[in-house]
């Protein structure tokens, strides 16, 4: 999982939640944001999350994600409150796959649905979590876990976003493929280096692809390093 560093909200969202606060009667506010207002809240967070869905990795555009609430609008959560406001929060936004009508997809945001309840958000390891990509650990077969047994929030998370499905992890498999067989220590730096930049287009399973490559440079240095001893 990609960290996403929010930025400053758009000014329509600004200006949306205004008018809706001022308005008798509103009480669904997510629902009541225009076309144009959600064009901007994508148009920001895209870039944030240099285009890449904020719980997959996998490449996005402004046609092929949909707004994501972390902490849901609607939990269901049998007496317990959640505040309406969170559902126009712009730290509470993240882009997802996939676009709204296009079907459902077995990992992600559709079966992590309504969840986490108030009372589990503790269970939730969010993208925009200090220290959220230091948490999860991958293998050259597309494999996800939590990078440490006692973390108990990435293994919920992982579990409740799916994100072991076999499917997805056949995604990040076939994205690996091509730099696993390397071994050669200038070409590993090079590509280390684009698979470390966090910029407004980022790689798919950019995180995945660090990590690895970094321990594949590590050996293959101390190995070089112990042959020439």
């Amino acid at each position: 999982m990609r960290q996403i560093n929010k930025g400053s909200e758009a000014i329509l969202l600004t200006q949306a939640r205004a008018a809706l606060q001022a308005t008798p009667g509103v009480t669904h506010y997510y629902a009541a944001l225009s076309t144009a207002t959600r064009g901007a809240i994508i148009n920001q967070a895209i870039c944030e999350q240099g285009h890449l869905c904020a719980y997959t990795n996998l490449r996005i555009s402004s046609g092929t994600c949909h707004i994501e609430h972390m902490y849901p609008q609607s939990p269901n959560c049998p007496g317990q409150v959640t505040n309406p406001l969170t559902a126009i929060d712009y730290t509470n936004m993240v882009l997802c796959v996939p676009a709204p009508n296009t079907g459902t997809l077995p990992y992600g945001a559709h079966p992590k649905a309504n969840w986490p309840c108030p009372a589990d958000r503790h269970l939730f390891v969010r993208p925009i979590d200090p220290g959220v990509e230091s948490r999860f650990t991958y293998a050259w077969d597309g494999g996800i876990a939590a990078a440490s047994s006692a973390d108990l929030a990435a293994k919920e998370t992982i579990m409740k976003l799916c994100l072991c499905h076999d499917e997805l992890t056949a995604l990040r498999k076939e994205a690996l493929k091509p730099i696993k067989s390397i071994r050669d220590v200038k070409e590993l730096k090079k590509r280390l280096g684009v698979a470390k930049r966090r910029s407004d287009h980022d790689e798919e399973f950019c995180v995945a692809k660090e990590q690895l490559i970094s321990k594949r440079l590590k050996s293959v240095q101390q190995r070089r390093k112990a042959i020439s001893k």
